[in-house]
């Protein structure tokens, strides 16, 4: 395989048969795996949730299909975060403000000065919370799928993962890496309400062996169960879009009320599909946008009632 130095960012190499990899150097030294592909002129960071491994990730069922569409574009910047995947491992879990100083590394490898879409989905949305807060001038908009502003549930927020969850996930965790994790994590999804194909069983047991190694899941579980970015929603400026199914749509109303400029969009149930990347590319501006119309035309909807309804956990 051919590589060269790439303009985009010293140390990137070229890989002919999908995009450019290379390595950020964090504050303290660490190293974090980055990848750019796709040639568009909007650049769009996204965040992995759980699991992630930038060799491995290509071959899941829809993420694939889902970053060649993102891609085709945009230029598509992912990374591991530290800790997990080619990134570097023997460091401390990351926090949520570890993980945007470790993105604007990236960004700043890859030589990305305009400002970018932020996005991702479930857990994925809080470090993005936490950079539009921090880096306003660096953002164009943010793009949630399935947001959760909190974990765990609460009185003041019923949506969260209740406590059965919880204890499903961690006899989970005791079999992390081996063949029987695939199922028991589908099963998991199933209680939180998300429905997955059995057959990601194969792919999933694959994917948290690349991730990490079971101490440091258990370890990113904490860290999932602790988040709570509620107290960041309104220090975020930029334009906000909100996608989640009809059935998980008052949590997303109950979290733009929190935001000074988002929208809620109802879309399919995740996996993110066809429906959802038209949404992300609005969003982006690259066409004629109906959410910029609708963001004109219609007030972003305010709650006024606490929420009510239970919520997926992952």
């Amino acid at each position: 395989m051919e590589s060269t130095v790439s303009p985009l960012g010293r140390g990137v190499e070229e890989v002919s048969e999908r995009g450019m990899y290379g390595y950020a150097r964090a504050e303290d030294g660490a190293h974090i795996a980055y990848e750019v592909v796709g040639e568009g002129p909007l650049a769009l960071a996204w965040q992995f949730d759980f699991f992630g491994c930038l060799d491995l990730i290509w071959e899941g069922p829809y993420w694939r299909a889902w970053f060649e569409g993102l891609a085709g574009f945009s230029r598509l910047i992912l990374h591991d975060r530290r800790g997990t995947g080619m990134s570097s491992r023997d460091v401390a879990i990351p926090n949520l403000e570890t993980r945007v100083s470790d993105l604007v590394a990236v960004l700043d490898a890859v030589g990305i000065g305009d400002p970018v879409v932020l996005a991702g989905q479930f857990e994925a949305g809080a470090p993005n919370v936490v950079f539009a807060g921090a880096h306003p001038d660096r953002v164009r908009s943010l793009v949630w799928l399935g947001p959760m502003a909190r974990s765990t549930w609460a009185p003041d927020y019923p949506w969260g993962a209740r406590p059965e969850y919880f204890e499903a996930e961690r006899r989970s965790l005791e079999v992390w890496g081996t063949s029987e994790y695939g199922q028991r994590f589908i099963e998991d999804q199933a209680i939180g309400g998300l429905r997955l194909d059995s057959s990601l069983a194969g792919f999933v047991s694959k994917a948290s062996r690349a991730t990490c190694a079971p101490d440091v899941a258990r370890a990113l579980s904490d860290v999932w169960y602790q988040t709570d970015v509620r107290g960041a929603l309104p220090a975020v400026r930029a334009p906000t879009l909100l996608i989640d199914s009809p059935a998980e749509r008052e949590e997303a109303e109950y979290i733009a009320s929190l935001m000074p400029d988002a929208l809620v969009e109802e879309s399919d149930p995740l996996p993110p599909g066809a429906a959802h990347l038209e949404l992300v590319r609005a969003a982006g501006g690259t066409r004629g946008s109906p959410v910029e119309d609708d963001r004109r035309a219609t007030p972003r909807h305010r709650s006024s009632s606490p929420p009510l309804m239970a919520r997926r956990g992952e």
